[in-house]
């Protein structure tokens, strides 16, 4: 397979994503509870989507704004016990903020096709100035109003046809117009009085006019008549200034399947309309679609549309739309629906989540901030094709770019990709690779059983298994990440039901709350508290904490020194099998029969209550050396390779086992250790003493991995540049010529670092640092004041007073003496005020 370069496209001007373009519309005949306000349904679902930032909810939605049960304006005064008050209530218990649509068909006489405007401005008045005043006084921010919903559309309903004459359009013309340059002056008006544009900042509620007819050229008369009938209207009512937003709805429909590369711009007449008719109110305004989908679920060719947009089939047609819409410069979005029986819905009326509910809210997390890339260069568009059916996104900024990969094939696709063009300068960014997928895409939407993924690799780890990583089960979304620099981390909080909680590129706070939820920590170090539940729990890279709560947990920690304690439950821990010092972790099974599947790095592993399987050569053939602090024979198992051993007979049997009278330690050969805390298997027979005098030595050439036992050693690594790990006892470590890396592990250790540029890690315990002289800088990252001791013997000094102390860049404490240069901090990374007791000499 031929390897693909990725393109290095430039960024969209005004092409920026922001949370307002993740806003959702509430309907009222669906989402309102008995005794009004939201359903907590509807509740949990927004929050879920919401949970990484704030959210825009459009009320009460969009035709049942119009003529549903009730209109806003039907409360009259919005007080307590109407339905605005309780929405708003609701919307101030979630942080939501509020889109408000006005109704404007009950002030049309058909007969006479004219607009009550009297009647209009008192409704109008009464209610934007009770619901200032009610919002205010709840604490929610009302985004904006909307002046009418599809007044074009309906207007084309009233004949039975598809076609208006000309006079008839303009009729409509004429009575919007109407209608929305009285609204428009009076929100205006009840606006300033709420003093909410005081300061002239622009926090102040837009409000918005409908573009009419912005699905025809805007050169045909029935638009060029609309802008000429607004001009007159607004400029009668002097409230043309008072407009801020232009208001449109886009569904492609199939139309975006033929052509997802430029949809918007190249076959339809949106942009174009709305550029033409925002003249008329002197330019400048934003835009907002305050619905889009690629289709709302409805109508004649509802069959056909399932077969191309249903469940994962959904997925890169969306994005294809978003991307589209924020590159022309759509500045806020509602998506429809939330909850419906629609098939375009994110789930069904009895909460059955689609595979387009995970993508909506990996995009909120991931894209705020980002801006779109053109990777489509001087071709229309600003998507990519690779390969075959496989269409490719991009967005960048903030230390990162983000590129949604989307097959729109039925069979599995394969792409062997090259990021070389993005490799940037200095350090190679990480990869993080997310994915989505279901077991039968043929299945409806609801039905289909979602799969999500992610994993970080390193720039050279992942072009070597690009091919692998980028192979595409039908109608998969496959995202690849480049992170240059690790962002500063967000604060999710879920629901008491099934959320997706999806973390950033920084050290993070994940908080599940009740329901199965699924974590995802990705990159950084992160807090994840699961919560109640039987949930789903990836650390992903760096040291996570990782509380799973009461339930049947699954826990996979991923890279770093993690802490997990699983909590009640029938719990099950994956190590990922992080080698060495860096895949140190500390598990704590709590109470429960849990199976701990161990793999590479010295894990400290505690099983708590009830019978749990500490299980080893499941996620890694090595173990490197773990410990069992309150292993039970004959109630918990050992299981190695698929066998169980429950005591430690059986394990004598099959290896080589140790005890000092204190602990038992299992050899597994080159493989590793399994250390047995607190049991003296010394009188079994077969059990022997620990060895005395291990010895560890190097060659001549670099070598990547010597490494010392649960008991002391000598570890010398000789010449090249080595990696001496010492792990359990006290250890003599002597790096040898060439630039080496000594972790003492714990234990009283001596390292010692001979020629070179040397990294020193004493471990726990009180260490001895011994500095050759060599005139080469070393350094020690771990020092621990009041235990730990520099001994300086060989650089020939007579005392502290004959060091130059001092601060360095990167937060190091910088010790000088001739040629001799050493940099230290402390294990978290902070500067030492270094005293004469902390050296020998």
């Amino acid at each position: 397979m031929a390897r693909i370069l990725v393109p290095h496209g430039g960024t969209v001007r005004g092409g920026q994503v922001f949370d307002h373009h993740f806003g959702v519309n509430f309907i009222s005949n669906k989402d309102e509870a008995p005794d009004g306000g939201a359903l907590q349904a509807y509740q949990d679902a927004v929050n879920d989507l919401a949970s990484g930032g704030p959210v825009s909810v459009r009320f009460p939605g969009g035709g049942v704004a119009e003529n549903g049960d009730f209109t806003v304006l039907d409360d009259g005064a919005v007080l307590p016990g109407t339905h605005t008050w309780e929405f708003l209530e609701d919307a101030a218990a979630n942080g939501w903020s509020v889109t408000i649509v006005l109704p404007t068909w009950r002030f049309l006489d058909l007969g006479s096709m004219t607009m009550d405007t009297a009647t209009a401005a008192a409704e109008v008045e009464t209610f934007a100035r009770s619901l200032l005043a009610a919002a205010t006084n709840l604490g929610v921010t009302i985004d904006g109003f909307e002046i009418g919903n599809e007044f074009d559309l309906m207007a084309e309903k009233t004949n039975g046809a598809a076609q208006l004459t000309g006079a008839e359009a303009q009729a409509f013309s004429d009575a919007y117009a109407a209608i929305a340059a009285t609204m428009t002056r009076v929100l205006d008006a009840e606006i300033d009085a709420a003093g909410l544009d005081a300061a002239g900042d622009g926090d102040a509620p837009w409000i918005g006019v409908q573009a009419l007819w912005s699905w025809i050229p805007d050169t045909w008369r029935k638009a060029q008549d609309f802008r000429d009938t607004l001009a007159d209207a607004f400029d009668a009512e002097g409230a043309a200034d008072a407009v801020d937003a232009l208001i449109a709805h886009i569904y492609p429909w199939l139309e975006l399947e033929a052509n997802p590369q430029d949809w918007l711009t190249g076959e339809t007449h949106i942009i174009d309309t709305l550029t033409a008719t925002e003249a008329v109110f002197g330019g400048g305004l934003d835009w907002v679609v305050s619905e889009w989908e690629v289709s709302f679920g409805a109508g004649d060719a509802i069959e056909t549309m399932k077969d191309h947009y249903d469940g994962i089939k959904q997925l890169e047609p969306v994005v294809a739309l978003f991307t589209q819409m924020v590159a022309a410069g759509i500045d806020a979005m509602n998506l429809w629906p939330v909850r419906n029986g629609a098939f375009t819905s994110l789930e069904t009326l009895n909460g059955e989540e689609k595979p387009l509910s995970y993508l909506f809210d990996m995009m909120s997390d991931q894209l705020p901030g980002l801006e779109v890339l053109d990777l489509n260069g001087k071709a229309p568009g600003v998507m990519w094709e690779a390969g075959d059916d496989i269409h490719v996104y991009g967005y960048e900024g903030d230390g990162r770019a983000v590129f949604y990969l989307g097959s729109r094939s039925d069979e599995t696709r394969t792409l062997d990709l090259d990021f070389s063009a993005w490799r940037g300068r200095g350090r190679a960014p990480t990869v993080e690779v997310s994915w989505i997928s279901v077991d039968d895409p043929e299945a409806k939407g609801y039905q289909q059983g979602t799969a999500i993924g992610t994993r970080a690799y390193s720039w050279a780890g992942f072009h070597a298994d690009a091919a692998e990583i980028l192979t595409f089960s039908p109608y998969e979304m496959i995202v690849v990440e480049l992170v240059y620099r690790a962002g500063a981390g967000k604060t999710e909080i879920g629901t008491e039901r099934h959320d997706l909680l999806f973390g950033s590129t920084g050290e993070d706070v994940l908080e599940g709350r009740g329901g199965a939820d699924w974590i995802y920590g990705r990159l950084g170090a992160d807090f994840i508290d699961a919560g109640d539940g039987d949930d789903l729990i990836w650390g992903g890279r760096h040291g996570d904490l990782i509380l799973a709560g009461d339930g049947d947990d699954v826990v996979d920690g991923g890279l770093g020194q993690d802490i997990v304690e699983l909590g009640a439950g029938a719990d099950v821990f994956r190590d990922n099998g992080q080698r060495r010092f860096y895949g140190n972790d500390t598990i704590d099974g709590g109470d429960g029969d849990d199976t701990i599947q161990a793999g590479l790095g010295d894990d400290l592993i505690t099983g708590g209550a009830g019978a749990d399987v500490f299980d080893f050569g499941t996620v890694s053939q090595d173990i490197d050396e773990d410990t069992i602090t309150d292993f039970q024979p004959g109630v918990d198992l050992l299981r190695i390779d698929g066998v169980d051993y429950a005591t430690i007979e059986a394990l004598v049997a099959a290896f080589a086992v140790y005890s000092d009278g204190t602990d038992t330690m299992v050899h597994l050969g080159a493989r590793g250790w399994i250390t047995l805390q607190g049991i003296d298997a010394s009188g079994v027979a077969g059990v022997a003493p620990p060895p005395e005098g291990m010895r560890v030595s190097g060659s001549r050439r670099a070598d990547r991995e010597l490494d010392g036992t649960p008991f002391g050693a000598e570890i010398y690594g000789r010449g090249g540049r080595d990696s001496l790990y010492g792990r359990g006892g006290d250890d003599l470590l002597d790096g040898g010529n060439g630039s080496d890396w000594l972790h003492g592990g714990s234990g009283d250790d001596l390292l010692v670092d001979g020629r070179g540029y040397d990294r020193l890690y004493g471990g726990d315990g009180a260490d001895r640092f011994q500095l050759g002289r060599d005139g080469q800088t070393d350094r020690i990252y771990d020092f621990e004041q009041g235990r730990d001791v520099i001994d300086l013997a060989a650089w020939g000094l007579d005392g502290f007073a004959d060091l130059a102390v001092g601060a360095a860049d990167g937060g190091w404490t910088e010790l000088r003496a001739g040629d001799e240069r050493l940099l230290l901090r402390a294990a978290g990374g902070d500067a030492i005020n270094l005293a004469a007791d902390d050296f020998l000499f």
